[in-house]
């Protein structure tokens, strides 16, 4: 059954040129899409355990929900607003 198939290889890849190929993404140099790189000084790198009573946990918990923002975004909110002042 082979012998009757007189295909080369080669004609067969040329004509299937439209066909992503995994050579054809190893050769590509940069990465396209994705999500960009972050400056280094934009980093989160450090991190910290926070006690609060219960007033201030609950203050925190509805704020944040007010705001549509979780709690720590809402602690990071407050101390880059004292930075600035």
């Amino acid at each position: 059954m082979a012998s009757n198939l007189n295909m080369n290889i080669d004609d067969v890849l040329k004509q299937s040129g439209n066909q992503k190929t995994y050579t054809a993404a190893d050769q590509r140099e940069k990465s396209i899409g994705g999500r960009p790189r972050i400056d280094e000084s934009e980093k989160l790198t450090k991190q910290i355990s926070l006690y609060l009573n219960e007033g201030e946990f609950e203050f925190l918990t509805e704020y944040a929900k007010r705001n549509y923002m979780n709690k720590n975004s809402v602690v990071r909110m407050l101390i880059a607003r004292a930075m600035v002042e």
